[in-house]
């Protein structure tokens, strides 16, 4: 009888997808080099917070490789605080380049 009180544990609600509108000459995408990532649960904390930065548009982090790729529009932010951003979950930013789109 109480399972509907603790379904939220067990079933979380998925993430919403925002439709963001930006200037395609504001879009950059940056390589960020992480130290500290041991698992998928990493990767999915990193993802976590990278999807409730404004101006985040898409990422793809991996534990295997150390890195997060990340396509945001730098009008709204930029590369040094989403290195701040996967920092503050823990793992260390060991390098960010910006790539040419």
């Amino acid at each position: 009888m109480t399972f509907p009180k603790y379904a939220k544990v067990f079933y979380p609600k998925p993430h919403q997808t925002k439709v963001i509108v930006v200037d395609k000459s504001n879009i950059q995408t940056a390589e960020f080099k992480i130290k500290g990532m041991t698992c998928e649960g990493c990767t999915e904390h990193i993802n976590s917070e990278l999807s409730k930065t404004s101006g985040v548009i898409e990422f793809n982090t991996s534990y295997e490789k150390g890195n997060s790729l990340v396509k945001f529009d730098n009008s709204k932010t930029s590369v040094d605080s989403l290195a701040s951003v996967i920092n503050k979950t823990g793992y260390k930013v060991t390098s960010q380049t910006v790539i040419n789109n």
